[in-house]
């Protein structure tokens, strides 16, 4: 066989083989897409969840974002800080959102860009900086806005992954990631109660954590007298509660980069509804390597699935391995004493070994003061008076019989 019968036939091998790898390729990159969106969802605001990292000494923490869930046609806010422990040369940052298409666009935030991050490019997906490499300048943070279509159905959801490329080293690793999505549907379904301590006393500023599944989390803030509610909650979803003692964070009241600290001993400790001790360190509820609703039922926290109220917590500083907790309900104790008040002319001392103090009530009615000897004239007046009177009618009826 002549050179001009192998050609065609080598170019249509070509061609598939060129085909193949690319496919290949756009599988790769599918499976990392969606093993970077497993890494996500922490407690509050979803915390930053380091990954390995092939240039060493890197790490990176992204905060926010924040507002999350955002609203539809809204913006959100978040940056990433990268930290060297040891030069690394040249190395390129960046924020990059990973999403479904058409979910928004990332612009540079140049007010919370520090000066060391150069030459920055926005492509719409991703927001790109070079740094020099040099440890003496670290941390460093890249500021974004988020961009979220007004178009994006609620219950959406998308990543943001803080990247590190090196120029000595071929691969691009991701070094945090944080998840974020669009508000849930609007329900009618509304959820209240009341925050204790110890006699009854309200917690005011206490945070409220309303974990669903699907999972969001929906927060609220105690009154003065210890009382919040959430309304227009999902009508399909499940909810469990998660009472905090108060926390200023990063990010304002009970709104941390992070889940909320861990109390120490002799704090107000957390608790699920209805009075499951919560343990903030443990990183299958706050690191991003699991569900919080599910380690919530998994405790076993009171799933709620309709409009609630009454949904009280007691916050004690009792230690976790209290159980059962102690209760925050006032004890309220009732005395009733009756008193009975006797006439008397004596009374006897107290009888000191019964505690008892006995009175004595004579035959007789006590004395009144006044003179026995007048009380006997007027008495004998009045007899004499009374049968001089019955004399006299009885005289007149018989004379008036004759």
């Amino acid at each position: 066989m002549v050179l001009a019968d192998w050609l065609p036939q080598c170019l249509i091998a070509h061609e598939f083989a060129r085909r193949l790898t690319a496919r290949l390729a756009r599988m790769i990159v599918r499976v990392r897409f969606v093993l970077r969106s497993l890494l996500v969802l922490g407690l509050v605001v979803i915390p930053p969840s380091l990954a390995s990292a092939a240039i060493p000494g890197v790490s990176a923490t992204i905060n926010g974002p924040s507002p999350n869930p955002v609203p539809a046609g809204s913006t959100a806010t978040a940056n990433a800080q990268f930290s060297l422990a040891a030069d690394t040369g040249p190395i390129t940052v960046s924020i990059e959102l990973q999403a479904p298409g058409g979910f928004g666009a990332l612009r540079l935030d140049p007010a919370g860009t520090t000066s060391e991050l150069t030459a920055c490019v926005e492509s719409g997906l991703a927001v790109t900086c070079d740094w020099d490499g040099e440890s003496a300048d670290s941390p460093q943070t890249l500021s974004v806005f988020l961009d979220v279509d007004p178009s994006v159905p609620p219950g959406t959801g998308a990543n943001l992954a803080a990247i590190v490329t090196s120029a000595t080293l071929p691969d691009t690793d991701v070094y945090a990631t944080a998840n974020i999505s669009t508000n849930p549907p609007v329900g009618t379904t509304s959820l209240s109660g009341t925050v204790l301590t110890e006699g009854g006393l309200p917690v005011a500023d206490a945070c409220i954590f309303v974990l669903s599944s699907p999972l969001f989390v929906f927060q609220a803030i105690t009154d003065s007298g210890g009382n919040w509610s959430l309304g227009d909650l999902p009508d399909t979803y499940s909810y469990v509660v998660a009472a905090v003692a108060p926390f200023q964070g990063s990010f304002g009241p009970c709104v941390n980069n992070g889940p909320p600290p861990v109390p120490g001993p002799g704090d107000l400790q957390p608790v699920f509804y209805d009075d499951i001790w919560i343990d903030l360190s443990d990183p299958a509820l706050t690191g991003g390597q699991g569900d919080p609703y599910v380690f919530a039922v998994n405790a076993g926290a009171t799933v709620l699935t309709s409009s609630t109220s009454g949904i009280d917590s007691c916050l004690t500083s009792a230690p976790p391995e209290a159980n059962p907790r102690p209760l925050c309900t006032a004890q309220v104790t009732t005395t009733t004493t009756t008193t009975t008040t006797l006439v008397s002319t004596t009374t006897s001392a107290p009888d000191v070994d019964a505690g008892v103090t006995t009175t004595t009530v004579p035959d007789t009615l006590p004395f009144t003061g006044t003179s026995t000897t007048v009380l006997f004239v007027i008495g004998s007046l009045l007899i004499v008076f009374g049968a001089a009177t019955l004399l006299a009618v009885r005289r007149s009826r018989l004379a008036s019989d004759r």
